[in-house]
């Protein structure tokens, strides 16, 4: 996805505030528009909810479904005994910003549950979509009397953080090692006249990313709470150079893999993503290699940001 002339215009003012215009031709190359996933603009971020509206955007808490939905419960070794996964979030689809030719219906419920995540990445979450039928959510519980394989299972006690999304631009870099990070970096050693410290030049560029994400951020940072603790991750946006790298030549096939969900270390919510430098990248097969259309949510994989 490309962006808008109004996305464009702004990240260009980013850029410039932040005095990284030496490397402006590749921000704006790579780039993208993202659905930034935020706790709700409530007084304290850190606030649990215990009752839900059926269907709202939420992170914890349990799940709602329509009928029929069967929580999946696996065993997974022939000797273990069977468990089930954790619920992570679902999002309310006509509830959040619209990015034309996502790839995502405007309406219906996407649910993320989690396995546990000391197993393989990439099946360490599966994703749901319910269509929109005009019939209501029913909350689900999970199996009786089988345990959860989710460290995240303290969901189960009701407790869920309401969210809210936003329109933001995914700019690089995204985790520890992104190649155009790296690239950038050294553009600016050898073109700018700024002879600033590598650190501080390292914090110009986390704030740039972080308010090109969240129009809101300084908003929220003045209200005396860390970013960390109100950003959960974002819905859709750009791919990180190594991790397309990576899934190239794990895949060697023509299947396109779309960059679904991100997902952030949170010390409010209680999810980890193994490293709080590398956010989890959740991606899903784009079923038309020449088209944005056609999202395959069965077709899940997963790994850390490099």
């Amino acid at each position: 996805m490309d962006l808008t002339g109004s996305e464009r215009d702004r990240l260009i003012r980013l850029i410039r505030e932040h005095r990284l215009e030496p490397s402006e031709d590749e921000l704006l190359a790579h780039s993208a528009p993202c659905v930034t996933l935020l706790l709700s603009d409530i007084e304290d971020p850190r606030r649990a909810v215990t009752d839900s509206a059926p269907g709202s955007s939420r992170m914890g808490g349990l799940p709602d479904a329509p009928d029929g939905f069967e929580w999946r419960v696996i065993r997974p070794r022939p000797d273990a005994p069977e468990v089930h996964a954790g619920f992570l979030m679902q999002l309310d689809l006509a509830d959040l910003p619209r990015l034309a030719g996502s790839g995502l219906p405007a309406t219906g419920l996407l649910s993320v549950f989690h396995w546990d995540q000391c197993t393989e990445l990439g099946h360490s979450f599966e994703v749901h979509y319910f269509a929109a039928t005009g019939r209501p959510w029913h909350r689900i519980e999970p199996p009786a009397d089988v345990p959860c394989a989710s460290e995240l299972g303290l969901y189960l006690d009701g407790r869920a953080f309401p969210i809210e999304g936003v329109l933001g631009i995914d700019a690089p870099s995204k985790g520890q090692h992104d190649l155009l990070s790296y690239d950038a970096h050294e553009r600016f050693a050898h073109e700018s006249q700024d002879t600033d410290h590598p650190q501080r030049w390292a914090s110009r560029w986390a704030t740039f990313r972080q308010r090109a994400a969240a129009p809101g951020f300084d908003t929220r940072c003045a209200r005396g709470f860390r970013y960390d603790w109100w950003w959960v991750g974002q819905l859709l946006g750009r791919m990180d150079l190594a991790s397309a790298e990576w899934f190239a030549a794990r895949e060697r096939s023509a299947h396109r893999r779309r960059l679904l969900l991100q997902f952030e270390t949170n010390p409010v919510v209680g999810f980890a993503g193994g490293c709080d430098a590398a956010p989890v990248l959740v991606l899903v097969l784009a079923r038309d290699p020449g088209s944005s259309q056609h999202l395959d949510f069965g077709s899940v994989l997963a790994t850390l940001a490099p």
